[in-house]
């Protein structure tokens, strides 16, 4: 049952790809996760923190749909809360959707791997890609450098104080 539940997940997420756009976003708050060459590094995506995992056993990550340029907009000004400090100080990252679906269908991923959308009262753009909380870690950190692999361009914040 709980294989099937996997399964009818990942789909869901997959069929309705129809509302989601060809990139998703990720705010970066530091060089700490970018390379010298500008790459990201994996541990941008933290599929580990125990406060994440909701009540259907998927541990949320934060991402933005690049629906249209008020999506990176809403990163590269996005304050820490209660502050006037900006929180992604090294910009924002844009992935391929279109590759995260393909990395969804590989068999090490399968039924532990999807996104959705779950927009916010103060971010229409808001979503996140989910791992289910059965995931051992070393698959998380797996699929979180496989995503990572999948970088299409990064910008960096030209709102910085």
């Amino acid at each position: 049952m709980k294989k099937l539940f996997h399964g009818l997940s990942a789909l869901f997420s997959r069929l309705l790809n129809k509302k989601y756009p060809k990139e998703y976003l990720k705010g970066v708050p530091n060089t700490d996760y970018v390379t010298d060459d500008r790459k990201i590094r994996s541990h941008l995506f933290q599929f580990k923190n125990p406060e994440k995992i909701r009540a259907d056993k998927w541990i949320e990550d934060s991402i933005n749909w690049n629906d249209d340029s008020g999506a990176i907009d809403e990163i590269l000004t996005k304050r820490k809360k209660d502050t006037e400090v900006i929180q992604f100080k090294a910009g924002v990252a844009i992935f391929p959707r279109d590759q995260l679906d393909e990395l969804m269908t590989h068999n090490q991923v399968k039924d532990q791997l999807c996104y959705e959308r779950r927009k916010f009262i103060d971010n229409d753009y808001h979503g996140n890609l989910l791992v289910h909380a059965d995931t051992d870690s070393p698959t998380r950190r797996q699929i979180a450098g496989a995503i990572a692999l999948t970088l299409s361009e990064l910008i960096d914040n030209p709102f910085l104080d």
